[in-house]
């Protein structure tokens, strides 16, 4: 027996709109699509390939991040302030004089104590060499070369601190934000040490809104939590507060959006085992405005479309505990 020895088979995003409605028979197989039709079928069906519930139809990876070290300035009643979201600074956010001051900065040190060799210092640590302010960022037992400002190992031990200035850019190591905008969850969140590995626990809303209010920044520990939050611009936030910017890699499992199915010529980026519940399901949603939502075509009409989801779901083999469930 002949076989193709081919795995290509795809169907455009047009050709699965044709399908859709030569199943309400509002088109005819083989003429030209309308274009009214195809504009609001390519709407409906790009609707469908964003909101479906089921893993197989995301894409996921892993993302590498660096943690980027929180901003400290000196506010206008000369203590220390770490930021505690990045954010562009404004008048309104000025530690500690400004309206929105509380949101943006929390105090970590009233005082600075003069550099001195051979002490101990730790993570937050504030201190004065030279005339400037600094912050420890590593903890270690102050020798010439980690001298701040001085020695050749400066940057790795401190951060120099300066008077709080409008219109910049301050970060929070504990807030990411520049995550991308197609990352629509994070299943999983390793920080990575050298050879060691921590996996940390998925906080929800709740649980970072309980635990946050009880954190303390002046004494950061090694994460062991992150709450993601789903917005437009995602954001991930760690918990507690880290004691290092440079000793963690933080390793994220992620799902992406589907990328946009909005051209003539486009496949969708799934299994095609789920090609025929796409077009089901974009029938199923133009019914109503063609009105073949009525009667025993419109009950046959979801039944191949929930025959044509339980086909797909039984070449599933990764469910786990999400069910695939389409409600007309």
């Amino acid at each position: 027996m002949a076989t193709s020895g081919l795995y290509t088979f795809n169907r455009t995003r047009d050709q699965i709109i044709k399908d859709a409605l030569e199943d309400l028979s509002v088109h005819v197989a083989g003429q030209t699509l309308d274009n009214n039709l195809r504009n609001q079928a390519s709407a409906r069906l790009e609707a469908i390939v964003k909101s479906y519930p089921n893993a197989p139809l995301w894409d996921s990876e892993v993302v590498v991040l660096s943690l980027t070290q929180s901003s400290t300035v000196i506010g206008s009643d000369t203590y220390y302030y770490d930021a505690i979201l990045n954010h562009t600074s404004a008048t309104n956010t000025k530690p500690i004089t400004g309206a929105l001051s509380s949101s943006y900065w929390v105090k970590i040190a009233e005082t600075a104590t003069a550099w001195a060799t051979g002490t101990s210092y730790s993570v937050n640590n504030i201190l004065t060499n030279g005339g400037s302010s600094y912050k420890c960022i590593k903890a270690n037992t102050s020798a010439s070369a980690s001298e701040p400002g001085v020695g050749a190992d400066t940057a790795t031990y401190w951060v120099l601190v300066s008077a709080w200035v409008t219109a910049t850019a301050y970060t929070s190591m504990r807030h990411i934000s520049d995550l991308d905008v197609s990352i629509m969850d994070v299943d999983s969140v390793i920080l990575r040490e050298d050879t060691n590995q921590i996996i940390l626990e998925k906080m929800n809303r709740d649980d970072w809104n309980s635990k946050e209010d009880a954190a303390d920044p002046t004494n950061p520990q090694e994460p062991s939590g992150y709450f993601f939050e789903k917005k437009i611009q995602p954001i991930l936030w760690i918990y507690p507060w880290p004691d290092s910017s440079t000793d963690y890699t933080i390793e994220l499992t992620v799902f992406r959006y589907r990328e946009d199915f909005n051209a003539a010529s486009k496949t969708p980026d799934f299994p095609q085992e789920w090609l025929r519940a796409l077009r089901f399901q974009l029938a199923v949603d133009m019914a109503p405005s063609k009105n073949r939502a009525r009667g025993s075509f419109f009950t046959n009409l979801k039944k191949l479309r929930d025959e044509a989801v339980e086909a797909a779901e039984g070449l599933q083999n990764d469910k786990g505990d999400t069910q695939f469930t389409l409600k007309l």
